[in-house]
């Protein structure tokens, strides 16, 4: 398959799964409604093998899933497994944070650009776009740690969509979550390590859906831990 090709199938495959994604956060496809590769192809005017990949990305971010006997299913996100990948996530970051420490200096405008966009979504009411200005602030850091298996491992959480989900069912106030972000940007310009790991853990913990937070001391990392 030539370059071009590849790149026209990645893109349609990520178009299909956007749009895919943004009917099962919206109810238009409710749990347990089946997903059908060839009604989907015909739908989006594609072979299969777009879709396909389309479902299997959806399905390791955890939005649906698939069984021999029952086919593909929009699958519900329990409030335990959001949980367990905001705990991950929390590691995650922390750990990108400090390896990223030195570079992330150097692109505070890049951080604080992310927020206002983030404002700017709030104000307008807009989920969607609130979902993909935070998810690109922590991508811009988690990228900045140039570690592709980090990486890796982060984009299989789909940060945008447990972002979207979170804040439908909590209905949080977005402006407070996109100002929420300055405490980090604070840590990059004073360049202590342990106050970025620290501050990027609290920040993801900070959002786990409430009745899943445990006790202080399985929430946040002690002070002297770094």
């Amino acid at each position: 398959m030539s370059s071009d090709r590849r790149s026209k199938k990645v893109s349609l495959s990520t178009r299909i799964r956007e749009v895919l994604s943004a009917r099962i956060l919206n109810g238009e496809l409710q749990p347990g409604e089946r997903l059908v590769e060839m009604r989907l192809a015909e739908e989006f005017d594609t072979s299969q093998a777009p879709v396909r990949e389309a479902l299997r990305e959806l399905e390791m971010a955890g939005m649906i899933e698939s069984s021999r006997n029952r086919g593909t299913r929009v699958k519900v996100t329990s409030l335990k497994e959001l949980g367990e990948i905001y705990d991950v996530r929390s590691e995650l970051e922390a750990f990108a944070g400090a390896a990223a420490a030195e570079v992330m200096a150097t692109r505070i405008p890049q951080l604080q650009a992310q927020v206002e966009a983030m404002l700017e979504a709030a104000r307008q009411s807009d989920l969607t776009g609130f979902g993909e200005a935070n998810a690109l602030f922590h991508r811009t850091i988690v990228e900045a740690a140039d570690n592709a298996t980090l990486l890796d491992i982060w984009q299989r959480l789909d940060v945008k969509s447990r972002t979207m989900v979170n804040m439908i069912r909590s209905s949080s106030d977005l402006a407070a979550t996109a100002r929420a972000h300055m405490k980090i940007i604070a840590a990059f310009e004073r360049g202590n390590i342990a106050e970025i790991r620290r501050e990027l853990r609290g920040h993801v913990i900070k959002f786990k859906p409430q009745n899943l937070a445990g006790p202080p001391s399985s929430r946040t990392a002690p002070d002297g831990e770094d």
